[in-house]
């Protein structure tokens, strides 16, 4: 955590900003009020008004988005520059919550920014994981890590 501190010291311009923005969640429970598999607090790294827990079990996107459900949360949907900048820093890979039907949507029904990043290997799949800075498009059936996103 020490090691992720610095790292992401570096996306911000002063140490009171820093302060506000980075943290882990206290204390974080399933629906049933109990730690579910090998979920603690740690795992939860602390963005702005978010929180975010890296997967790395591997699940088709629906299965992904159940998890993310039991756990009060959701996949991932970005926002802004800096969750981005957060996520390529981690060099995490995963599910996130995009999919296509007419065109590309967050689960609650949002459009995407596209001004915020690009899309790669755009095939005529449905689903959406990000690598690094991009997102990629794969069958929904296949079987990635994911990204769960709780908003604080």
């Amino acid at each position: 955590m020490i090691t992720l501190r610095v790292l992401l010291a570096k996306l911000f311009s002063s140490r009171e900003d820093q302060n506000q923005k980075i943290s882990t969640v206290p204390t974080l429970s399933s629906k049933t009020g109990e730690c579910s598999c090998d979920l603690c607090s740690t795992h939860w790294i602390g963005f702005g008004n978010s929180s975010y827990h890296l997967f790395s079990q591997v699940r088709t996107w629906v299965e992904s988005h159940a998890a993310c459900a039991e756990l009060n949360s959701h996949l991932l949907k970005i926002d802004t520059k800096g969750e981005l900048e957060i996520l390529s820093v981690l060099e995490e890979k995963g599910w996130i919550g995009l999919q296509i039907s007419e065109s590309w949507l967050w689960e609650d029904g949002t459009t995407v920014n596209e001004n915020l990043f690009e899309f790669l290997k755009m095939d005529d799949e449905s689903c959406a994981y990000i690598e690094g800075n991009y997102v990629h498009t794969a069958n929904c059936l296949s079987g990635k890590s994911y990204i769960c996103e709780l908003t604080i």
